[in-house]
């Protein structure tokens, strides 16, 4: 098993973050905890949620949806799984389709998104 397909789901709100790591999903959580407190973090949605709702497991719900041998295997099932469980920004945190990594192309509705969060005062 070489990487980890995975899903973050707020139980507050349901909306969820699918992604892929070669670590666990327990330390990869734990860099997006990290991360949220970056103000360049690549994953501003999800970053945001954390930042507004904490990191207790009576808030998130942690889940590995499948593994995959291969990087290729992986970037795709995360693309189909984000199309499946429907977690593109605004009904889910990622702000892109999945199956390029961490910089690929944000669609349009992750930029307004993204333009309703960054000029969010609560999100300031």
């Amino acid at each position: 098993m070489s990487y980890i397909i995975y899903k973050h789901t707020n139980k507050l709100n349901g909306k969820s973050y699918i992604g892929i790591t070669k670590t666990t999903m327990e330390l990869r959580w734990k860099r997006h905890i990290y991360l949220s407190k970056k103000s360049s973090s690549t994953h501003i949605a999800f970053g945001c949620a954390i930042q507004k709702y904490g990191t207790g497991d009576e808030i998130w719900d942690h889940v590995v949806i499948s593994t995959a041998e291969t990087l290729e295997e992986a970037f795709a099932t995360e693309k189909r799984c984000i199309q499946e469980h429907k977690t593109m920004v605004p009904d889910g945190y990622n702000m892109t389709t999945g199956g390029e990594g961490r910089f690929g192309p944000l669609s349009e509705s992750a930029k307004e998104a993204l333009r309703n969060v960054v000029n969010d005062p609560e999100h300031r």
